[in-house]
């Protein structure tokens, strides 16, 4: 087990083999971009790439999901309504 910011997490080494071009460029960006070294780096690759998925499917789910109703004009004066008479009747708004 190793420890990762004082909390104790089962980890696993991951072994990679880059091309010297390739070296290059992580070690570039692991200066640039202000990372400790290149396993930070890649764990930042990593932590985006889950965030761009857990995105892509909250999107996929609200595209798939019963559409609402229009946000036009008109909805919004409604919502301007509704949130003045709550307020007129002492409810939060």
């Amino acid at each position: 087990m190793r420890f990762k910011g004082g909390i104790g997490i089962n980890m696993r080494q991951l072994r990679l083999t880059l091309s010297e071009a390739e070296t290059a460029f992580v070690e570039k960006q692991v200066v640039s971009r202000g990372h400790r070294n290149c396993a930070d780096y890649v764990e930042s690759l990593i932590r985006k790439d889950q965030e761009f998925q857990t995105l892509r499917n909250l999107l996929t789910a609200g595209q798939s999901s019963i559409q609402g109703a229009e946000a036009n004009p008109h909805y919004f004066e409604g919502l301007r309504s509704r949130i003045a008479r709550d307020a007129h009747e002492g409810g939060c708004a």
